[in-house]
């Protein structure tokens, strides 16, 4: 008969022994596959083992005869036997093919395990799950009490290795298979059967099965091979309908698939290992104590034990759960934190401050003031933690733009100083480039030359550490160039232009690097009152805008050298062309009117100029440190005395006091 047994998968299995639970719990037969992960050999390979160290004794036995496990194990007496099988038994580990049977097992999905092995992997799995079933031998046992054996049960079939008999040689196992043909043939036909890592060769049990299985309820077969031998095909066929083969199986990857399917896998042990020693220690009775006063409680210092490691534990859980669901982890251990009255240790207080850290930093970026309690609950935890400091000043810094608020900038530089009070041995490029930006700002805003110095050597700093940043090196010349604007210095025009030319070299398409380096040229040209200077900057904003041609901010500088080479020729045509750039940058940016009032200020149209300022206040695009700023800002000498600019200066002074 052609073989027509459809393959099920654990999944489909596992709603069987499911729907059986109540009323007729499956039963599992296992056999050496099941050990073998375990590193229990099989019965091929103690054959060969048999051949080699007791050669001697099997010199009556055919060729043929020296490679069947029953003629060779009938050659060794019993001790022999247990020797053989101890050596591999004291090395063999806990496979997950018995730690997820015995929580099967443990959960009444399987009401017996039937096992041909001698060896104890199974109770040993079951004790790892705080679960002891009865073991039974079936070698020794009398068969008038097989129909007493309760369910939850491991059974030996042909005895186990610290018996006093094992059935080994083919007489043995023949004889035992006539001692367990009735109770074979009720187990088989009163539920389901699941038989796994059993060959099914030619013995005297798989006699059994075939003569005795009648159908009543489903039968599995299991195996590694991805399809059965003749013997297993020849039983499958008689009725493939309710016998199914299922090949290609690793017994630890089945066994796992069909307990997870079926709620028990991880068992306890892996998935709440604290809590399940916790729970082993509710089953010892108090430690007795002689003397309090000088003796240990063993077990008082187990349950403190693992009351800390459970709180560890209880964070860790607390990330991977806000991992999983996408949320932000920070909250889960704040939560948890809240909830937990503990003196943590360090790992864990750095932990805990670093999600107070997380927080400050999201509320900080929504401008919420709340931050700074969360920042202050971060050092409170972890009062050496320089790193929040720094990392919270490099948030800082930027909001200034954002929310235009220079406070933000002397928080930044503030805790940019603590965190070197901290740590005076930082050597991190990012720190020093970070904590010079904060200055440079600030310096820009105030125009102030201290800040700029000290902006200055922030930067040196970070290129003595990492000297080929050209990010550093550009901001580098950026201050350079803003305390050069503030002295009006032509030497510190020419190094922060050399500064830039040695950005350029490690980044040569940076438009940003090339529009500052236009710049430098272009206020240096004022300076010098050089035309062809002003040309190389105009070259240089043109280079810029072809990498980046809708960038405002570069059209606006662009227009700016155009200004200022048209007020050096006098010349009318440049001047347009200026004015155009400034209009194209407000396509863009249209609430950025403040070069366009300039324009217009330098050409004594009042009203023009008037207009754009105006709008800039309206949308709060005028210049940083506005009062000071338009105070001096000689492009607005011509409207400087018209009322209208007057009261203007008085709004913008009113509102920084207040």
């Amino acid at each position: 008969m052609k073989f027509l047994s459809m393959s099920l998968t654990a999944k489909e299995i596992a709603k069987t022994i499911k729907a059986n639970k109540k009323n007729n719990p499956i039963v599992v037969f296992t056999g050496a596959g099941c050990s073998k992960s375990a590193g229990m050999p099989l019965a091929r390979e103690l054959v060969a083992e048999i051949n080699k160290k007791h050669r001697a004794n099997l010199k009556d036995l055919s060729d043929k005869q020296k490679e069947d496990y029953g003629h060779c194990m009938a050659k060794l007496v019993p001790n022999e036997q247990k020797e053989l099988l101890e050596k591999h038994l004291n090395k063999a580990k806990i496979n997950w093919a018995h730690i997820a049977l015995a929580s099967l097992l443990k959960n009444g999905y399987v009401s017996k395990v039937l096992t041909f092995n001698f060896d104890n992997i199974l109770t040993k799995a079951c004790s790892l799950d705080n679960f002891y079933p009865p073991i039974y031998d079936l070698k020794v046992l009398h068969q008038d009490y097989f129909s007493s054996i309760p369910n939850r049960s491991i059974v030996h079939l042909h005895g186990q290795w610290s018996g006093f008999e094992l059935a080994n040689s083919n007489q043995d196992t023949e004889r035992q298979a006539e001692k367990l043909k009735n109770y074979i043939k009720e187990t088989l036909n009163n539920a389901p059967s699941l038989f796994i890592g059993y060959s099914g060769g030619a013995d005297a049990f798989f006699k059994l099965v075939q003569e005795d299985f009648i159908g009543q309820h489903r039968l599995f077969w299991v195996d590694y091979a991805k399809e059965p031998n003749s013997n297993v095909k020849t039983f499958i066929d008689v009725n493939a309908n309710h016998r199914h083969f299922i090949g290609k199986q690793d017994a630890d990857q089945f066994l796992i698939e069909l307990a997870t399917e079926l709620d028990c896998f991880p068992t306890e042990m892996f998935k709440d290992p604290i809590n399940h020693l916790k729970s082993i220690c509710e089953h010892i009775n108090d430690f007795p104590l002689s003397n309090k006063d000088t003796q240990i409680d063993l077990l008082e210092e187990v349950k403190n034990t693992l009351k800390i490691t459970s709180q560890n534990k209880t964070i860790i859980e607390a990330i991977k759960l806000a991992e999983s669901l996408n949320q932000k982890k920070y909250d889960y251990i704040i939560k948890w934190y809240k909830n937990h009255n503990i003196n943590a240790p360090l790992h864990i207080s750095k932990i805990v401050a670093s999600a107070y850290l997380e927080k400050s930093i999201e509320l900080l970026k929504n401008n919420n003031n709340q931050y700074e309690n969360f920042f202050n609950k971060a050092i409170e935890i972890l009062p050496d933690f320089y790193q929040a400091h720094a990392k919270l000043a490099k948030t800082l810094t930027p909001l200034h733009l954002k929310y235009k608020n220079t406070e933000y900038l002397n928080k930044a530089i503030n805790h940019f100083k603590k965190a070197l009070e901290i740590n005076n041995e930082i050597n991190n490029a990012i720190f020093f480039e970070s904590y010079g930006t904060a200055l440079s700002n600030l310096a820009q805003l105030q125009r102030d030359e201290t800040l700029f110095n000290q902006a200055i050597e922030q930067y040196k700093k970070a290129l003595i550490i990492k000297p080929d940043e050209a990010v550093t090196i550009n901001n580098y010349g950026n201050a350079l160039s803003g305390l050069a604007q503030l002295k009006e210095d032509e030497i510190l025009f020419n190094q922060a232009i050399e500064q830039y030319k040695k950005a350029l070299i490690i980044k040569p398409d940076d438009a940003d690097i090339i529009n500052n380096y236009g710049n430098a040229l272009a206020n240096l040209a004022r300076l010098q009152k050089d035309e062809t200077m002003f040309n190389q900057a105009i070259e240089q904003h043109k280079a810029a805008l072809i990498i980046q041609p809708n960038d405002a901010n570069i059209i606006s500088n662009y227009g700016n050298a155009l200004l200022g080479l048209a007020q050096l020729k006098e010349d009318e045509t440049m001047f347009n062309q200026a004015i155009e750039q400034h209009k194209a940058a407000l396509i863009i940016k249209p609430n950025q009117t403040y070069n366009m009032a300039c324009y217009y200020a330098l050409t004594n149209q009042t009203e023009l100029s008037k207009q754009y300022l105006l709008h800039a206040e309206q949308y709060n695009t005028l210049p940083f440190n506005t009062h000071k700023y338009l105070s001096k800002d000689t492009d607005l000498d011509n409207v400087r005395h018209e009322a209208w600019f007057i009261e203007l200066l008085e709004r913008l002074n009113n509102k920084k006091k207040n």
